[in-house]
């Protein structure tokens, strides 16, 4: 019986392993290319949840500190914690975490910080408060959020209802970074002119239906009536 067990408990280790392997390869890929695809002066602006943030970690092991240098890091309810340091000199590294987040549990050193009462920017008040532009040596890396269902399962989604506001902020965040003026009206405008075409066309269509709908009922009474005409003459001449 033992040694069924631990025959099944390592064969489940194996497949473990080659998962997080294949992630780990793809992941370092994937940034490795980014990074390429920028060019020298280019950042890219890397997001992981739970699980993502420690295949992040073990694939940022594999990249050389110049391509770290271009990254940076925002976890959200991660597996593992990112940070700043010698060996992971990322442009910017910040860990989000709701408090009652589960993972908390599996992440000793984010519990650590939560329990010694740093609470980073806190809640979705403090958030939209603070200044867009923070420099990276100053900016906390823990970040615990207030949640907003009281649901640890929900709350710890990425797009729930309490990561979405971080998730926002970092969304203004990049857009004033990283794109021009120019690109910003451009996409609002941009923005615009899809849903004033989309009305406009939902106008169209619903007119259109409101046409074809009389149209086909015109069509079918017009088909009745001469039905009902021939008919009508058909008795009267059997009547003769």
């Amino acid at each position: 019986m033992l040694e069924d067990l631990t025959s099944r408990f390592f064969k489940i280790s194996i497949i473990i392993n080659i998962y997080f392997t294949n992630m780990m390869n793809a992941q370092h890929s994937h940034l490795k290319e980014a990074v390429k695809k920028v060019g020298p002066k280019g950042v890219v602006v890397h997001i992981a949840h739970s699980q993502g943030a420690l295949i992040t970690f073990l694939a940022s092991k594999k990249l050389t500190k110049s391509e770290m240098s271009q990254i940076e890091v925002i976890c959200f309810g991660g597996a593992e914690t990112i940070r700043r340091s010698e060996e992971f000199p990322f442009a910017r590294c910040v860990n989000y975490y709701s408090v009652n987040d589960p993972l908390l549990l599996l992440v000793p050193s984010a519990a650590r910080a939560l329990r010694s009462g740093f609470l980073g920017i806190g809640d979705e008040s403090c958030v939209k408060s603070s200044s867009l532009v923070m420099n990276s040596n100053t900016e906390p890396e823990l970040v615990f959020l207030t949640p907003r269902s009281g649901d640890p399962i929900l709350d710890h989604g990425l797009f729930g209802p309490t990561y979405i506001d971080a998730l926002r902020w970092e969304g203004r965040r990049y857009q004033m970074l990283y794109l021009s003026i120019f690109h910003q009206v451009a996409e609002q405008s941009i923005t615009k002119l899809i849903l004033l075409v989309h009305n406009l066309f939902s106008r169209i269509f619903e007119k259109l239906e409101v046409f074809i709908t009389f149209f086909i009922q015109f069509i079918i009474e017009t088909a009745r009536a001469s039905t009902g005409k021939k008919y009508y003459e058909v008795v009267e001449v059997s009547s003769i």
